[in-house]
């Protein structure tokens, strides 16, 4: 049995052996001519760049991947920096996550637009909606609301469990059409 010395666990570290590739490395010197950005710092990481700086109005640190070379880096920089400075904020951060009906409202609000323009037919837009109501219906469920506020956040089980729920309104659809009018319900009670 061979025990590892620390050197040997050492090479074999994660940080040994990808640490270099991974690592941001500051770039904090420029060109004669060049002024570095104000309010953002400029990393190099593995072939890209990555700016990266306080926003008061997101109130965290945030960062940008840049792919390109530094002129490309540095006039990214350049226009976060103006915003940060102009408006106090980069506006560049995550959007806010959207709930499954502000997300079929923006969808369908397009899908009209493009219907007004001819680039779909009407009828597309009202197949759309039908559909679209059934998706609203099961979102619409207590259970399903808390676990999934946000469209984004649908994941399988929010797939499976829509699946059965338009499973069990067909079956029940069947059942509506197959069962006779209440008009001959009425009629055949004694």
């Amino acid at each position: 049995m061979h025990l590892e010395t620390d050197s040997e666990q050492q090479l074999r570290s994660w940080d040994h052996l990808y640490g270099v590739k991974h690592r941001w490395a500051r770039l904090d010197g420029f060109p004669p001519g060049i002024d570095a950005p104000e309010k953002v710092r400029v990393y190099r990481r593995n072939g890209h760049y990555i700016l990266n700086w306080w926003d008061p109005g997101a109130g965290k640190n945030l960062s940008e991947r840049v792919d390109g070379d530094l002129l490309a880096a540095l006039v990214k920089a350049r226009e976060i920096d103006g915003r940060i400075l102009d408006r106090k904020t980069a506006g560049v951060g995550r959007h806010r996550r959207i709930g499954p009906a502000e997300l079929v409202g923006r969808f369908l609000e397009d899908l009209g637009r493009r219907a007004a323009s001819a680039e779909v037919a009407t009828a597309t837009v009202d197949r759309y909606r039908t559909a679209l109501d059934h998706y609203l219906a099961y979102c619409n469920q207590a259970g399903i609301a808390k676990l999934y506020p946000a469209a984004a956040s649908a994941d399988r089980a929010f797939r499976l469990g829509f699946t059965a729920f338009l499973q069990n309104r067909e079956k029940f659809a069947a059942m509506v059409a197959a069962a006779p009018p209440p008009s001959e319900c009425a009629a055949k009670a004694p």
